[in-house]
């Protein structure tokens, strides 16, 4: 069937509906009130866009609140893209299980307050892949929801014994070092953590305090964290060292996951074909490298820290200021640039020189996503 002057009806109800959900938005952008966000929210629910009902739901209780309906919705669509999620991965872990999908399973299942199901799923992947933090690291999260500080240093200190760089774990460790009273082991991590991730506003506060209740001199916290004990012996990447010559493809810690991560590697190789690439790394949500090509001068596990530290402080940033999820961003600096990606529960980085060509990089990027979804 058509419509005047032989238009499509399909065409033209998409017509209109585009152009309400345009004037809908442009209405929340100049007065955001209450009934104009669920207003919004249900037009993308009606259209099948869930990531964007999602993003105004978050907005909406953010702006507001104290608003019942808003939070209630946003918590609705949480908790059905949270199940979705739940089902999603564990069909992928039935067909190929690995230490990430593990750790995101458990997570998911404790966002949910499913702690049963999340410790269940955690002692699985840690029988699997022994050699991985992350879900030594979710045990300590549970540990600390159920009250059980002791139990919660365990675990917590087994992740970053298994990753040494790993953001989230030295602080949550120090954390929980605060609660047992004992300052200066929390201190001691704190330290570590500006290592990688030097002029962490929160971390320095937290070092602060750390520092104060132990009893030790605030001083030059930069200098302090530069003189770590834990990072001391560790190798110094120099200064414009990701350009160099040589190079290590590796890959997996763990046994069973050494096939998967050999095709990792040869994907994150193909970076190199394109002029002006010096290099790139995978890494998962906490920081443990799964594959890379990088300089040999280049400390893998640090570059992968501070991979994880960029990506996740930028996407609390986004979600905070009501912008949406943060996906993909580019790092300028005098000589190179490092393109920052999300993939799936990864995320990946790119080291180009300026003068890379854009779109060749961009569509090596996407072909390499295209390639871990297929794994």
């Amino acid at each position: 069937m058509v419509g005047g002057g032989g238009l499509p009806l399909g065409f033209i109800r998409g017509y209109f509906a585009d152009r309400k959900l345009f004037k809908l938005k442009g209405q929340v952008s100049k007065t955001p009130r209450p009934d104009l966000f669920l207003a919004l929210i249900n037009l993308h629910r009606d259209r099948g866009e869930m990531d964007a009902a999602a993003a105004v739901a978050k907005r909406g209780a953010s702006r507001y609140p104290d608003h019942p309906t808003l939070a209630r919705t946003r918590d609705e669509i949480e908790s059905q893209e949270r199940a979705n999620e739940i089902d999603r991965i564990r069909r992928r872990i039935e067909s190929y299980p690995n230490q990430i999908l593990y750790a995101r399973l458990a997570d998911l299942y404790r966002g949910s307050g499913m702690l049963e199901e999340a410790m269940q799923v955690c002692e699985a992947g840690i029988a699997n892949f022994p050699n991985y933090g992350g879900a030594h690291l979710i045990l300590g999260q549970i540990c600390i929801e159920k009250g059980d500080a002791e139990g919660a240093r365990k675990h917590i200190e087994k992740a970053t014994e298994l990753d040494s760089y790993n953001y989230m774990a030295l602080k949550l460790l120090a954390q929980v070092y605060m609660q047992l009273e004992r300052p200066a082991d929390a201190a001691a991590r704190l330290q570590e953590i500006l290592y990688f991730a030097p002029g962490d506003e929160a971390v320095t506060q937290l070092l602060i305090e750390a520092k104060g209740a132990a009893g030790e001199p605030v001083g030059d916290l930069q200098a302090a964290a530069a003189a770590a004990p834990a990072a001391a012996d560790a190798p110094k990447a120099p200064r414009g060292a990701i350009p160099g010559e040589g190079r290590a493809t590796l890959l997996s810690r763990d046994r069973q996951a050494r096939a998967k991560g050999k095709v990792l590697g040869d994907h994150i190789a193909t970076f190199r074909q394109i002029e002006g690439v010096s290099g790139a790394i995978l890494v998962d949500n906490y920081g443990l490298v799964i594959a890379s090509d990088i300089a040999m001068e280049v400390e893998e596990e640090l570059a992968g820290a501070m991979i994880t530290n960029i990506f996740r402080t930028t996407s609390q940033s986004a979600e905070d200021m009501g912008i949406g999820s943060f996906s993909e961003g580019l790092i300028e600096g005098d000589s190179g640039h490092i393109h920052v990606i999300g993939v799936g529960e990864m995320v990946l980085a790119v080291f180009a020189a300026p003068e890379t060509k854009a779109g060749m990089l961009h569509q090596a990027v996407m072909d390499f996503v295209t390639k871990v979804k297929a794994m």
